[in-house]
């Protein structure tokens, strides 16, 4: 996504793919793989990625939104009383949420 109309002082506060990856609590390849697919707001330099911080909070942003649902969630689905609820693996890590009546 390298824009010849960027100057260099816009992007010299950029972060590099790895100080993004630490920000977002993940590695700079997974950013590296955000910016090449154009999720993540990202120049190309001769000397690598140049990672827009802003969009690094964006990104951080959106990942702690979808987490507070998944835990709020969880909650209400415990504060319901639902009991005998098995978890099965749906594969890709995902799972699924199944009644307990059979073994």
């Amino acid at each position: 996504m390298a824009e010849e109309s960027r100057g260099v002082r816009e992007v010299e506060s950029w972060l590099s793919p790895s100080q993004a990856g630490a920000m977002l609590g993940t590695s700079g390849q997974w950013v590296t793989q955000l910016a090449r697919r154009g999720k993540l707001d990202a120049v190309r330099t001769p000397l690598g990625w140049l990672v827009n911080p802003a969009d690094v909070d964006r990104v951080a942003g959106e990942r702690l939104k979808r987490a507070e649902q998944k835990i709020s969630a969880m909650k209400s689905a415990r504060s319901a009383g639902i009991s005998g609820v098995r978890s099965q693996r749906t594969g890709r890590g995902g799972v699924q949420l199944g009644g307990g009546a059979s073994g």
